[in-house]
């Protein structure tokens, strides 16, 4: 398997969307792109068993096991390897891609808890701004804390109506800052959390401010 500073052994590599990215391939057959799946739905769990990132040694002791196990064909361990290429190569371009437009010194913040983390991979593999991305964490983060003790992984849209009606009615937020919470908790309940979040008619809505001129 082939290999150069940006899949050294050692740093795992992370590539939420390859699902999405290999279905829309359309230089591979189905059969391969099916063959394909297969290869990296196992291979991550193998990663998973094994509490590591994605990378490029373990790849390798993979596909070891995988021979001695299975005593593939020579021409189906070929398959298996060019999956896994595909996976390297295709994440790395995803990731060089994602970053662009993020300062060096924040590339590294990927996020301090898991939902977050995902959250962090899912929009700069959209490609949003810096800037987009500070905001969104922030709100997200917000609807967190307004969960307490319950995990991340059972909001809804229920409680992120709950949390905008709060910035309404207790904050007393512009219609603006409202909009803005409403923008990052869909993306969250969507992209993150593959939830679809519903109905957003029925939460209270903040008002516009208004500017008085005083002549």
């Amino acid at each position: 398997m082939k290999t150069d500073a940006k899949t050294a052994p050692g740093r795992g590599l992370s590539f939420p969307d390859w699902a999405g990215a290999l279905r829309a391939d359309d230089s591979l057959s189905p059969g391969l792109r099916e063959s394909y799946r297969r290869t990296l739905m196992d291979f991550l769990k193998f990663c998973q068993r094994r509490r590591a990132g994605a990378t490029v040694a373990l790849a390798r002791e993979y596909m070891e096991l995988a021979r001695l196990e299975q005593a593939p064909s020579p021409a189906r361990l070929q398959e298996w390897k060019d999956g896994l290429n595909w996976f390297f190569h295709r994440g790395r371009e995803a990731s060089s891609a994602a970053l662009q437009g993020v300062p060096p010194l924040a590339r590294s913040d990927l996020g301090r808890a898991d939902w977050e983390q995902r959250l962090v991979a899912r929009l700069r593999l959209k490609g949003v701004s810096w800037r987009t991305e500070q905001t969104y964490r922030g709100w997200v983060w917000r609807l967190a804390r307004f969960m307490g003790r319950r995990p991340m992984a059972s909001a809804t849209g229920a409680e992120a109506r709950a949390f905008l009606t709060k910035l309404a009615v207790e904050e007393r937020v512009g219609a603006a800052t409202q909009k803005q919470a409403l923008n990052a908790l869909v993306f969250y309940l969507r992209e993150v959390a593959g939830k679809e979040p519903g109905d957003f008619s029925d939460f209270a809505r903040a008002r516009r401010r208004v500017r008085v001129r005083w002549c």
